[in-house]
């Protein structure tokens, strides 16, 4: 049983601006149940300022995990929502589902066809904007692996 704490940090540095461009701090703990984690960054001159974000995820049953995400930034009063599942049907599909507070819902089907080939499905539909075709997205992939 593995329980665990990990701690980590960036910084980018622009030659061209000979300047620091962003930076980050991050922490997580998991266990064979769920993990937590937090991150703080902060992308200079943007405008959203520093970014605070915490998510979960649980393992509910070994066939089906959830998670969530909530991120908040310095400089704007709205925080950012999402919540997805992941489930196995057997052991070649899985389904995952994903809802955001920005209206995006997300799907995927990813079936294992071989020891060498996997396909899989996806799409992203805009629930605000459900009538301008260009906000929704299908991808297709057919991964081929020696």
């Amino acid at each position: 049983m593995i329980k665990a704490f990990t701690f980590g940090a960036s910084a980018d540095y622009s030659v061209a601006k000979s300047a620091l461009s962003k930076y980050a701090a991050a922490c997580q703990y998991v266990s064979p149940e769920f993990i937590v984690a937090t991150n703080l960054s902060e992308a200079i001159g943007k405008p959203d300022g520093m970014v605070y974000t915490g998510s979960y995820y649980h393992k509910v049953t070994p066939k089906m995990q959830c998670g969530t995400e909530v991120s908040k930034s310095s400089k704007k009063s709205d925080v950012a929502l999402a919540f997805g599942c992941q489930y196995k049907l057997d052991k070649d599909l899985t389904v995952k589902g994903k809802v955001d507070s920005e209206g995006m819902l997300s799907a995927s089907y990813k079936h294992k066809l071989s020891n060498v080939s996997t396909l899989t499905l996806a799409t992203t539909v805009d629930t605000v904007n459900l009538a301008e075709s260009s906000k929704h997205k299908f991808g297709l992939v057919l991964n081929l692996t020696p």
